[in-house]
């Protein structure tokens, strides 16, 4: 293993976002947005009586949503607030070897419930593999997941 993959390999296992919890509860009006621009017509998404006839207490949100409610805000963004020193310090590392942007991400998602207007959602984000240099059609880099 290289000296760079073990330092990397070092942040395996860390919180790279703390928990943190959307700024705002499941709410009809986003998901009125989302299945608009979407284009999904499924009444389980804004017809309580739609949704109740399908067994479920009443609307309910896309499950592919579950990301939006929890997104880091633009002002957050725009201020460079990372969600923590760990993040900082992984991102610092990439960059001083050379690795400098992100070329593509990947969400993998499990659900264990439907989401319904008034919900919360957190999220809690841990580095889980750090892959060895590999090469692609965009160039040589690392798998963070």
């Amino acid at each position: 293993m290289s000296e760079f993959l073990t330092v990397l390999k070092e942040f395996e296992g860390k919180t790279l976002t703390p928990t943190t919890w959307g700024p705002d509860a499941v709410n009809t009006p986003m998901i009125r947005h989302w299945v608009e621009t979407m284009g999904d017509t499924n009444p389980i998404h804004l017809d309580d009586d739609a949704a109740r006839a399908t067994g479920r207490e009443g609307a309910v949100a896309p499950a592919l949503m579950a990301q939006v409610w929890t997104m880091r805000t633009f002002v957050d963004k725009m201020a460079n607030n990372d969600p923590s020193q760990v993040w900082t310090d992984l991102i610092a590392t990439l960059d001083d070897a050379g690795f400098t942007s992100v070329v593509a991400t990947d969400s993998d998602f499990e659900f264990f419930s439907e989401l319904r207007p008034g919900d919360r959602v957190s999220l809690t984000e841990v580095v889980e593999d750090i892959s060895e240099e590999k090469t692609t059609g965009l160039g040589v880099g690392h798998f963070v997941t």
